[in-house]
């Protein structure tokens, strides 16, 4: 692995140097001083090259175990909800709209890179170098500010979702020996992994968990596949199309299954050949189009052998014997497991520019460092343990998180650039005609997902 994070984070704390001493919350740092990884943009440059880093294949294999890992197995159930051929359309079509977001992502990194002669950005000072570049900086940091919390919230909410799924996991284990206990005393015990995975030190020693992961997530697929060709449903009943009005609620999911937005940049700044993210067949591209095809191949596969039998975790399909129970276990520890990169997102957009600056002058900003990280993974067991209908909050949060680091940032970015730099000319009038349409839809479905959640909370409290 390259050093490129790790490299400002030691440097900024063996330096001792408090550029940002005078402010007086994380929250004024980012408003009023910008990122310490823009701060540290001329600094970066100077970094030898790399002799060693991740290559595109590493980059497709983390983003794959990280965002597809166990999901996979909760998406059976919404291809029967909305019909087959509904979800091999809807999925090919929010991977290629997000392949086409992220091809736009890209476009905007590498403009700014030759017009500003850098090397290397991260999504936040690509944000910083481009309004700056255009003289909007103040946009430029509100942006910033609101991307910074955005991935935090939804991020946590995400892992603490994970949680909340192999809790009810670890309930199908207990069921196997007839014991009956709360979700909370669950939540307890899995506890304690969870704090252990928020201790791994770097991404390195993430990276080599992984592979790990990925033979348990293997193992628990062809698992299920086993029992699916030797026992299927007699006669299944299979729509073509279904129930339309859950296609939004399909999309979305889609759309929250496929999207890892977040990870693209601190994952390119450990890459050897950065470049070869943006080919037509490189790591992008590639790590879309593996998930959106494992998707359709393992829902197809699952629907048509089981069809109106298919649970919303398909696990619970199985057969209750000893070797479904070894493959339970193995899942819960699949889905503590994935969630160890997105912790890592979490804490360095936590920890720079926010919690560091109270610690960086102390000889134990190290200790510091790890109860940050602790409070952080209490926060989400606890959020995990209180909040009875978890998915429909997550949906909730979701309407406007996601959308906007995926959707909504790449059209206003490419926008601001062409509107400056590509006046006057057709090209420049359509791009911003196909973004200005692009936004406001987006916007539009926003704004009815957070409605129709709201609804379905409200009308589970009520009862």
């Amino acid at each position: 692995m390259s050093y490129n994070l790790g490299w400002v984070e030691n440097k900024y704390q063996e330096d001792g140097v408090a550029p940002r001493s005078r402010d007086k919350s994380p929250v004024s740092n980012i408003i009023k001083r910008g990122s310490i990884r823009d701060q540290n943009a001329t600094e970066l440059q100077q970094i030898p090259p790399k002799r060693k880093g991740i290559s595109w294949a590493e980059f497709v294999f983390q983003i794959f175990i990280t965002i597809e890992g166990p999901a996979v197995f909760i998406l059976p159930a919404t291809f029967k909800n909305v019909g087959y051929l509904l979800g091999i359309l809807g999925t090919v079509g929010i991977a290629i709209f997000y392949m086409y977001l992220m091809r736009i992502l890209s476009w905007c990194d590498e403009y700014m890179q030759k017009k500003r002669k850098l090397k290397q950005q991260s999504l936040y000072s690509l944000i910083t170098n481009i309004f700056d570049e255009y003289k909007y900086p103040r946009v430029g940091s509100w942006l910033n500010f609101y991307l910074k919390y955005e991935i935090i919230l939804s991020w946590t909410m995400g892992l603490s979702f994970g949680l909340f799924f192999a809790n009810k996991n670890v309930q199908l284990i207990l069921a196997y020996f007839h014991i009956q206990t709360t979700d909370q005393f669950v939540l307890l015990i899995l506890s304690i992994p969870t704090m252990l995975i928020c201790w791994f030190p770097h991404i390195q020693s993430i990276a080599f968990f992984s592979y790990f992961i990925t033979i348990i997530i293997a193992a628990v697929m062809l698992e299920v596949m086993y029992y699916l060709l030797i026992n299927p449903v007699e006669n299944p009943r299979v729509l073509m199309i279904n129930d339309v009005s859950t296609l939004p609620d399909f999309l979305f999911m889609m759309f929250y299954v496929i999207t890892y937005t977040a990870l693209v940049f601190p994952l390119k700044l450990e890459m050897k050949y950065p470049s070869n993210l943006k080919k037509l067949f490189g790591g992008i591209n590639l790590s879309i189009i593996l998930i959106a095809v494992l998707n359709i191949f393992f829902c197809l596969l699952v629907y048509f052998k089981l069809g109106d039998e298919v649970q919303d975790n398909i696990l619970s399909n199985l057969p209750n014997n000893e070797i479904v129970l070894v493959t339970n276990c193995l899942f819960v520890v699949g889905l503590m497991g994935s969630g160890a990169l997105s912790f890592y997102l979490i804490f360095q957009t936590l920890w720079f520019d926010g919690w560091d600056s109270y610690f960086k002058k102390s000889n134990f900003v190290k200790f510091y460092e790890y109860v940050v990280r602790s409070m952080l993974g209490i926060f989400i067991i606890i959020l995990a343990m209180v909040i009875p209908t978890f998915n429909l909050f997550i949906n909730l949060i979701s309407c406007f998180s996601y959308p906007y680091d995926s959707v909504l940032l790449p059209i206003i970015l490419e926008s601001v650039i062409v509107w400056n730099d590509k006046q006057n000319t057709t090209t420049a009038v359509l791009i911003l005609i196909k973004n200005i349409t692009i936004g406001v839809l987006c916007v539009l479905a926003c704004l009815l997902a957070f409605y129709i959640s709201l609804l379905e909370i409200l009308s589970v409290y009520q009862t």
